[in-house]
């Protein structure tokens, strides 16, 4: 009998190779996989549970356990097979035991592929645009069975969704085959039913940069209020259709990297794809029951296309691990989900996504971050606190809307303590998401450390109020900071900071008018050519909104029109000069233009007016998973511990 073979760590798994060990580095559980003892007998996967993680954790363990219980007994055909609940006593781990369901859409997503057979040896990623119109269709069929069971996943995304396949018997390398037709949806722990009723409010964070990019409006708005009022009220109230509006997102970040090449009817195709895509992205909770047969009308374009593509994969495949300095977009590849921390900011009603979606391919899912500026990728914009900025990678800045008051606080310990170790990972993974780049969510000093550039004082005496700065003037005092954030001046930033906005503060609106929250939700959907146009008309009506002005120049940058972009951004901050999603972009179109010295010092602005520096850094040194451009990684790169050194400001 040929002895089982073991792989060390994580980082050495190999999905598609039969190996024994561990498979996941998650903080609150360990994961290992054990081969079959014997010839047929399929593979299994070992969760276990580690010990002190928290009743916050306890409970989605046990709601979990449960539901896959039910699930069990209704003998869903797409959900992973679960063999065993284990617990000896109250002083010992959970140990869950479930069969191999395959590799997950992230792993998949991590390999390139080449056709056994094939001369030239030429590895593709599995992508196709027929691969990636089965997959769809896949995932909404094992949504329909999930649905009509009474289930709502809640947690649709790359990494819940596996795909098995069938390994070459007597191949000395893995050579392998997907299995379309037994796809499997796996992770279950914020899974609501119909029949399993529960008071506790679900611990999914509705303002992580990893979850917004499948998180529904509705969805969000629900999470937010049963957060506060610790009950699960509003989020029992809602629909399946929450996970098809995920599905939407996950499909508008797959297509990103969809393969075209060699693909005749790419032209006739992509609109089609998208407006699929579309159908399931504007899909929400809006009061009114859904309408009857709404998977099957889903379900019947895709069935279309599949049968124009023919079938996605006819060959074996020899799997080739992605060189990750290959430069080409990298998957998702967050392993948790963020679960709900203290947040002392104030939250703000979401924003409606729109119907409309462009006839080109989106290179990512749109997605939002709590009072957040993040620089690359297109995300959604949180409608919210004053301050607040966009988050899905794009840094457009959030369009305003009726906020919340403050969330009530978290009086149980355990709420308080719920599982930040898990925030950790997967906050870090998603694209490139810089959390509250902007907002002025003051920060206590912190004693200065040795070798670090002396933070300027939060004392120093305001300038008297002047007259109104002449266009002239205002681009003087944006190349002083400009010069003082490249000799570390930071006091002198500091004062010329003050100086734009005691001069401009009486001219900025208090909120922004409704074509710029329509001009940002086309940003959420990609359709830069959209929110160009309806910004420019904002910018004509409310001319001293840095909002629309900032927001457009995203657009215009996401267009590749770097002069009009360089424009508008450099409006928003003679608006709003501590705007760090303005910097981070007008950063970008410095490095696309050549000026490497230009995009370092607008870099290290957008670091010092960001308000979540640890974040920050990550996600700027995070070349995953990101729509960055080379130029601007580049100077990132070469700024290296320099933006370490820069001082955190005190608002």
């Amino acid at each position: 009998m040929t002895p089982t073979r073991s792989h060390a760590s994580a980082d050495s798994y190999d999905p598609f190779e039969d190996t024994r060990g561990p498979v996941s580095r998650a903080l609150h559980f360990d994961v290992e996989r054990i081969p079959g003892s014997g010839p047929g007998e399929p593979a299994r996967f070992r969760k276990t549970i580690k010990t002190g993680v928290g009743d916050e954790l306890l409970r989605m363990i046990h709601r979990e356990n449960m539901l896959l219980m039910e699930m069990a007994a209704r003998r869903l055909a797409h959900v992973a097979q679960s063999l065993e609940f284990t617990r000896p006593s109250s002083d010992t781990p959970f140990v869950v035991t479930t069969l191999d369901a395959g590799p997950s859409l992230n792993l998949w997503r991590g390999y390139h592929f080449a056709r056994l057979g094939d001369a030239a040896g030429l590895a593709r990623p599995l992508l196709a645009p027929s691969v990636f119109v089965r997959l769809m269709q896949q995932l909404l069929m094992a949504l329909r069975e999930f649905h009509d069971a009474g289930f709502i996943h809640c947690d649709i995304h790359a990494g819940n969704i596996c795909l098995p396949f069938e390994r070459q018997d007597g191949a000395a390398a893995a050579v392998v085959r997907p299995l379309f037709g037994q796809l499997r949806l796996i992770d279950f722990g914020h899974t609501l039913s119909t029949r399993l009723k529960l008071d506790e409010p679900l611990c999914l964070d509705p303002d992580a940069a990893e979850s917004l990019r499948r998180v529904s409006p509705a969805f969000r708005a629900a999470l937010r209020s049963d957060n506060a009022s610790q009950r699960a009220d509003e989020v029992n109230k809602l629909d399946f259709r929450l996970d098809l509006h995920a599905m939407g997102a996950l499909g508008a970040q797959l297509l990103g990297s969809v393969d075209w090449s060699g693909q005749p009817q790419a032209v006739a195709l992509q609109p089609a794809i998208a407006a699929s895509v579309a159908a399931l992205l504007v899909q929400d909770c809006d009061g009114a029951a859904p309408q009857a047969g709404l998977h099957e009308r889903l379900l019947r374009p895709l069935d279309e296309l599949v049968a124009s593509l023919g079938p996605p994969v006819v060959d074996w495949l020899l799997p080739r691990r992605r060189d990750p300095e290959s430069g080409s977009a990298s998957p998702e590849t967050a392993r948790e989900t963020p679960l709900i921390v203290a947040r002392p900011t104030p939250m703000a009603l979401p924003v409606v996504l729109p119907a409309a979606v462009p006839g080109a391919v989106p290179a990512a899912v749109p997605f939002a971050v709590p009072v957040a500026v993040p620089v690359a990728v297109p995300v959604a914009v949180p409608v919210a606190a004053p301050t607040a900025a966009v988050g899905n990678g794009t840094m457009a800045p959030a369009h305003a809307g009726p906020a919340h008051s403050a969330p009530a606080p978290r009086a149980p310990a355990r709420r308080q303590l719920v599982l930040w170790s898990l925030g950790g990972a997967a906050l870090l993974a998603g694209a490139w998401a810089i959390g509250n780049l902007g907002g002025p969510a003051p920060r206590p000093a912190a004693p200065a450390k040795a070798g670090v550039a002396s933070r300027p004082p939060a004392t120093a005496p305001n300038p008297a109020p002047s007259l109104a700065l002449t266009p002239r003037q205002l681009e003087e005092h944006l190349d002083s900071m400009l010069n003082g954030a490249a000799s570390g001046a930071w006091t002198e930033v500091e004062s010329v900071t003050r100086q734009i906005s005691a001069a401009t503060s009486a001219a900025t609106p208090r909120g922004t008018t409704s074509l710029v929250a329509a001009g940002q939700r086309a940003i959420e959907g990609a359709d830069y050519q959209t929110a160009a146009s309806t910004l420019r008309r904002a910018t004509e009506q409310t001319p001293d909104d840095w909002k629309a002005w900032s927001a457009l120049g995203y657009a215009g940058l996401r267009l590749g029109q770097l002069r009009e972009a360089k424009t508008a951004l450099t409006r928003s901050l003679r608006l709003r000069p501590q705007d760090a999603s303005a910097w981070a972009h007008l950063g970008e179109v410095f490095a696309l233009q050549d000026q490497k010295p230009a995009a370092a010092k607008s870099l290290r602005l957008a670091v010092y007016f960001s308000t979540q520096r640890a974040r920050t850094l990550a996600h700027l040194r995070e070349s995953e998973s990101t729509l960055i451009g080379p130029q601007f990684q580049a100077v990132i790169g070469e700024q290296g511990s320099q933006l370490d050194r820069i001082p955190e400001r005190v608002p």
